[in-house]
């Protein structure tokens, strides 16, 4: 087996230089790249008068894990410190789990940590549907499954292609109106992720 040569030329600057084209090319392959993290999704609801005790419905179409539940009545029956909250989670394969949690006028939070598959239905409703309360607030906090996220992997051409295309767009566009120059941060980041 032949031993190939990276370093070709006669002198010293031609040698320079084809080190030099070896070393960009396998710079190219490093396939440096930035990623972005998708924070919990927020669910807000608020109800005047839950009907048949329905406070909130949900379907959720990626997977994921429903983390916490919060709640507050703005009105109460007298006489009626608490009404139970039940939060039903019917799976894709129609099994089903539920976790009950006393609702009070101060906003009451549920840990519910469970890992929901792509198409679970949960449904957030009284115990007691023929309680009588009205102002209901709910909150929850649902975090995607990773393989749910897009996370969207810049490779480094594609960064320094995108550069060049917005610097070529500018250029053109400066005898039609005038700009400012575009900021040094895009190349100073191309440059700090080169080396």
């Amino acid at each position: 087996m032949s031993r190939q040569n990276f370093i070709t030329g006669r002198t010293a600057d031609e040698k320079f230089k084809s080190v030099n084209k070896t070393l960009q090319h396998l710079a190219r392959r490093s396939h440096k790249s930035v990623g972005v993290h998708v924070p919990p999704t927020l669910i807000s609801s608020y109800i005047d008068t839950p009907k048949n005790g329905v406070i909130h419905k949900q379907i959720f179409p990626v997977a994921g894990t429903l983390a916490n539940v919060c709640c507050l009545f703005e009105k109460l029956p007298e006489k009626t410190s608490s009404v139970d909250v039940e939060v039903s989670i019917k799976y894709p394969n129609h099994s089903g789990e539920k976790v009950i949690f006393p609702g009070k006028k101060v906003m009451q939070k549920a840990k519910i940590d469970k890992v929901l598959p792509a198409g679970t239905m949960v449904t957030i409703c009284l115990v007691d549907a023929s309680v009588e309360c009205s102002g209901v607030w709910l909150s929850a906090t649902f975090t995607m499954d990773i393989k749910a996220t897009k996370l969207h992997t810049v490779i480094m051409d594609e960064l320094e292609a995108s550069y060049d295309r917005l610097q070529e767009h500018i250029s053109a566009d400066e005898g039609v109106m005038e700009q400012e120059k575009p900021s040094t941060e895009l190349s100073e980041l191309i440059d700090s992720v080169k080396s």
